[in-house]
């Protein structure tokens, strides 16, 4: 008897393992932007660049929503190769390589919004999808912050 509860269980755990929305990985970063030498009258200059990633499974996902700080935003998607990386040239003699999403099997796309957020402290980053025809969010809590470019 105790065999059976135990198989049952465990096929059980199985199915609700199956069933998880764990495939999905969500990438958020923010870059700042500094205008150079900002007026006593405008304390909040800087600007920020936002950058989305989402490596999902090839097969039956599709994003239908993207809200940032509760705000909801049009978007649309781009495929990209990983792993996504960024080269740092701040110091030419030492270019750092940054690893913005690493390699995976999965597919990713990079969430591009035309009107998105500008400043920092956007807020959270949430994303609805359809994955083999159910309905799941995802949510980031917090944008990584990546170095300022400097422009020459």
């Amino acid at each position: 008897m105790r065999k059976i509860f135990t198989l049952i269980f465990l096929a059980g755990t199985l199915a609700a393992a199956a069933q998880s929305a764990n495939s999905v990985t969500l990438y958020g970063y923010g870059r700042p932007s500094h205008p150079g030498i900002v007026p006593a009258n405008r304390p909040n200059a800087t600007l920020m660049d936002y950058r989305i990633y989402v490596a999902h499974p090839a097969a039956g996902f599709r994003i239908t929503e993207v809200r940032i700080g509760g705000k909801r935003y049009t978007f649309r998607t781009e495929r990209v190769t990983s792993p996504v990386l960024e080269i740092n040239n701040n110091l030419p003699q030492q270019p750092r390589t940054d690893t913005l999403v690493p390699l995976t099997t999965r597919m990713v796309e990079q969430l591009i919004l035309p009107k998105g957020p500008v400043r920092p402290g956007a807020g959270k980053l949430q994303v609805r999808y359809t994955l083999r025809g159910k309905t799941f969010w995802k949510t980031l809590g917090s944008w990584k912050e990546l170095e300022p470019i400097m422009q020459q």
